[in-house]
């Protein structure tokens, strides 16, 4: 194995950085994609592995092949990379496919709306009838 040197490695770092944000758009402010999508990137990809994980291990590969879940699970990694695209402002998916982009929108409001309306059901279950005890 080759051995790394740390003073070669934290001089890249420090040149990737100086060259991504001298040649992303918005330069150095707060605006600039290094700053504002940064976060977002980190904690979905966090997000989505341990979803990816958890579906393996607990749910013993997706129970199975459930639809319920596969579906989850890729719903899950489309809203994600239409993500990326929208916070790493990619020219082709804002302007160009601006139609998909409103449609991944209407997805992402109709699957909070269903997912809160199960809530709903479920705390009325719990709570009110008792019927889950």
């Amino acid at each position: 194995m080759k051995n790394i040197n740390p003073v070669e490695l934290i001089e890249n770092i420090i040149l990737f950085l100086i060259v991504t944000v001298l040649t992303s758009p918005g330069k150095f402010t707060i605006m600039s994609p290094l700053f504002t999508a940064l976060m977002p990137t980190a904690i979905g990809a966090l997000g989505l592995l341990a979803q990816i994980y958890f579906n393996i291990t607990m749910n013993k590969l997706w129970a199975h092949g459930s639809k319920y879940l596969l579906g989850m699970q890729l719903f899950t990694i489309f809203q994600y990379i239409f993500m990326l695209m929208l916070v790493w402002n990619f020219n082709l998916y804002l302007y160009t496919f601006r139609i998909i982009r409103y449609l991944v929108f209407f997805e992402a409001i109709s699957f909070l709306f269903l997912y809160l309306m199960t809530l709903g059901v479920f705390l009325d279950l719990y709570f009110v009838k008792k019927y889950l005890n």
